[in-house]
This record gives structure tokens, sequence and C-alpha cells, in this order.
């Protein structure tokens, strides 16, 4: 084998993780791909490379069907994160977590929250933290009606991916993660 390849099985890939520096209710998103063009299109974007948000609706994004992915990324639809990838915070370069190799999810305590600036994100996931989807998604990200879940993107245990409920009618940033 090449030292080449031996160093690329041995090295996860490193992408990038960055907060919108605006908040969007759920109206204003559309669904799971009006979070993902708000990636896009948000100052905050790097300016090169794509970006999609991460959050969960269970019909047109999902982390994890059973806990913690117990069936491995066959239960992953349209999922953001890479198996056996590094993550980092965009601006200052910070580990935040590298994902299982089965699974394609951070194992908590993350080595670093998402981001520190103390805000939280929409995200979808159930209060469980274990990567499921939550009944709680404002109408899949689409509705000013009822409550949606969201994580805390300063922790670095499971309160990163759910943290608390807000109604639908409240801005909320996203966490955006390079593809």
């Amino acid at each position: 084998m090449s030292e080449l390849l031996v160093a690329n099985l041995s090295s996860p890939a490193s992408y990038f993780v960055y907060t919108t520096s605006l908040g969007y209710t759920p109206l204003v998103l559309g669904g799971v791909a009006g979070a993902d063009a708000r990636c896009m299109s948000d100052s905050a974007y790097p300016g090169s490379g794509i970006y999609k948000a991460l959050i969960v609706d269970g019909t047109t994004r999902r982390a994890c069907s059973t806990a913690n992915c117990a069936g491995g990324s066959a239960e992953h639809m349209n999922w953001v994160l890479r198996p056996r990838a590094t993550y980092r915070r965009l601006v200052s370069r910070q580990t935040i977590a590298t994902t299982m190799a089965s699974a394609g999810i951070f194992v908590f305590p993350l080595t670093n929250s998402l981001d520190s600036s103390g805000l939280y994100y929409a995200a979808g996931f159930a209060s469980t933290a274990d990567w499921r989807t939550a009944a709680n998604t404002c109408t899949g990200w689409s509705s000013a009606a009822g409550l949606g879940e969201l994580g805390d993107q300063t922790q670095v245990n499971s309160a990163a991916i759910f943290a608390t409920s807000a109604v639908c009618t409240a801005p909320e940033n996203l966490i955006c993660v390079q593809q």
C-alpha cells in the first residue's frame, strides 16, 4: 500500500461548521431545503463550499431512526455529518469532534462546543438527545404553529443537540455543516 493511501485511511477528513449570523423563523425557512439555502446565503457563509443545516424533520432529513443509530449509517436520510470525519469551527478552527465511523454522529462529550456565541439553534432532535427526530419540528420547519426543539451550541454534552423547546414564531439561528 502506498504511504499516501495509508495516510488517507488513518486520518479522518476535516470539515467546517459555522452559525448563521441571523435567526430565521420556520415560516421563513420553508423546511429543511430552505434551511440549507439559508446556510448558503447567510452573511456568515464563508464564500466557498457547500453547507447544509444541522437540522432534522424526520421526513426529508434524519440522523437516526433508533437510539444513536444502532443500525449504523443506513438509518440516515439526507444526513449532513459524514462517518469518521472531524468537524471544526470555521472561525477559530477548534475541533468540535470526530464522528463515529459506523454511524456518522458525534459521541458526547464533544471536544469543544459547536460555537461559543451562546445562541440556541433550530435542530429538531428528540429530548432523549440520542439523534432521533422529535415530534416538535414546527411542522417540518415550515410553520409558525406549535413548538420546535432547539440545541444549545455552547454545550459539549447532549444539550448540544437538545436543550429546550421554543414557539415556532421565534427566529432561531442555524448550524451549517460543510459537505
